[in-house]
């Protein structure tokens, strides 16, 4: 067969959208890979229901972005993407890494680095971000979302070895610097609220006060870095629901500018309440690889189930004595 339809277990791509793939596919011979856009659907717990309505409302702005500066170095997701079979099996053969898993060995998330070894072979991988009738399925909860991304995490600090790889294209590279520092935020996030406690707590002077205290320190730069992270998160955001406002059809697809305008408010307030654990998770799924801990690649549970008060005790248990130590912390500061 001269193409491969890649699919998930919970993929589901429509007919059309298959045919033109493979139309564009064989009328650009030099095209390796496309790559679609795909959208989380189907799911009725909460925790789903704002990661759809936050796809469908920003995933194709950004993944138009991502197509402009990427170009033809795009990447691979893995499934809901064509790919050449002869460009396939002339390059994308898996090394085995240096060093022992879970750092070295097999590598687990193959797809980026396939990605790249096509790029290196003279091969085009394009996004096809306005490409309709590309969808997938989501776990239910945070807890299974989180197991998923245990396992991607640990894919992703191995590309560190293909990183330094010869041949592989500037493009690509930084494709797997984001895909590393995508879960290594999460303990950068971690430290600096520590500094910026311990800090407060204990005193800073002079130019040490912005570095680690941040936040919380009184400075014109602690302010500056403030708005200019609120920039960072929310300007994207505002700009995107001011273009679904501004366009009747795409405002009516929402339920209108109210329900659309309360919906993409709920969608905030539920991520940043939630955020903190997933700094936590991160934190955990970056230093745990670090000191040997292996991870096993298995299947995603893929049924449509909530979280007991129970489970979710005892899977964030140690998320809550942080967070109760962070605020006695504070607590100290304030009396001091």
């Amino acid at each position: 067969y001269e193409h491969m339809l890649m699919l998930d277990a919970d993929s589901l791509m429509s007919g059309e959208t298959i045919r033109r793939m493979i139309l564009t596919m064989e009328r650009n011979p030099k095209v390796g890979l496309l790559q679609t856009c795909f959208i989380p659907i189907n799911r009725e717990t909460l925790f789903c229901r704002v990661m759809q309505f936050s796809a469908r409302l920003y995933l194709m702005p950004a993944a138009m972005g991502l197509e402009f500066w990427q170009g033809a170095n795009g990447n691979f997701w893995g499934h809901n993407a064509l790919v050449r079979t002869k460009a396939f099996l002339q390059t994308c053969g898996l090394p085995e890494l240096p060093g022992k898993a879970p750092l070295g060995g097999r590598i687990l998330s193959h797809d980026i680095v396939e990605a790249a070894f096509l790029a290196r072979g003279g091969w085009q991988a394009w996004l096809l971000p306005n490409m309709p009738g590309t969808y997938e399925e989501l776990p239910t909860n945070l807890i299974d979302f989180m197991q998923r991304d245990r396992r991607w995490c640990a894919g992703n600090l191995q590309h560190q070895h293909i990183i330094r790889a010869h041949g592989v294209q500037l493009g690509n590279r930084w494709h797997m610097i984001l895909g590393i520092m995508s879960y290594v935020t999460g303990p950068l996030w971690m430290a600096f609220i520590l500094l910026a406690l311990l800090a407060a707590v204990f005193g800073s002077s002079g130019g040490m006060q912005l570095a680690t205290a941040g936040y919380f320190a009184t400075t014109h730069a602690a302010a500056n870095l403030f708005w200019l992270t609120m920039m960072l998160l929310f300007v994207p955001k505002v700009a995107t629901i001011t273009l679904a406002m501004l366009r009747p059809s795409v405002r009516k697809s929402f339920g209108g500018g109210t329900r659309l305008l309360a919906s993409a408010v709920l969608e905030q307030i539920l991520t940043m309440i939630q955020q903190p654990a997933v700094m936590l998770f991160y934190t955990t799924f970056v230093i745990r690889p670090l000191l040997g801990s292996v991870v096993k690649w298995e299947a995603q549970p893929r049924s449509e189930r909530g979280i007991s008060w129970k489970e979710g005790f005892l899977r964030h248990k140690h998320h809550m004595l942080f967070g109760l130590g962070l605020v006695m912390l504070m607590f100290a500061q304030q009396k001091a």
